[in-house]
């Protein structure tokens, strides 16, 4: 099992990054969002994270913002897939979804303390739509194109990549972290959103 630990350290004040991690910025004139993320280790090991019967990675991200961004500007995300960051000021429906739910959307369902489920196999995803509904209303599943394993779950901040689906580990990932995130708000999106 491949392992990807993110690792930054704060130290008088500078900020120094280990060669594998990746900062986005982007010049304020361009027509194009900036994303301001910083990675950090973990908080949990990854035998405490990852406790899923099959390969798993766990990845946390800190963002220095969360802005809403018109539908009209492209954001430009260097992690896929996004975990914070900008976002479109509508958030989606929660529920499952048989068409893919833009990154640019579903960060602001994070944003509100949502966890999203994420499939990217031809699998029968009845089982995580089951399990999202057991969960409540706070929950999204939605196909994700690229995501380079079958299943993923996201919260603001945490990332978890699964190469199979596991029901224990995907219920312990939303127990541990929904509703840890800069706004609560369990609201079905305003009629205008799409």
């Amino acid at each position: 099992m491949r392992r990807h630990t993110l690792r930054c350290f704060l130290l008088l004040g500078l900020l120094s990054c280990s060669a594998d991690t990746v900062s986005a910025s982007s010049d304020a004139s361009s027509d194009v969002a900036e994303e301001v993320r910083v990675a950090v280790a973990p908080t949990l090991t990854e035998a405490e994270e990852c406790t899923a019967t099959c390969g798993c990675a766990a990845t946390r991200l800190e963002y220095g913002e969360a802005k809403h961004v018109a539908a009209s500007i492209p954001i430009d995300y260097d992690d896929a897939p996004p975990v914070g960051g900008s976002h479109d000021g509508c958030w989606a429906r929660w529920g499952a979804h048989e068409v893919p739910v833009a990154a640019r959307n579903f960060v602001h369902n994070l944003e509100h303390g949502g966890v999203v489920f994420l499939h990217d196999c031809d699998c029968d995803t009845g089982p995580l739509e089951a399990l999202a509904t057991s969960l409540g209303g706070n929950v999204i599943v939605t196909p994700y194109t690229g995501l380079g394993k079958p299943f993923a779950a996201l919260a603001w901040g945490h990332r978890l990549l699964l190469d199979c689906y596991d029901e224990a580990a995907l219920s312990a990932f939303h127990a541990a972290r929904q509703n840890q995130a800069p706004e609560l708000v369990k609201a079905m999106p305003p009629g205008s959103c799409p």
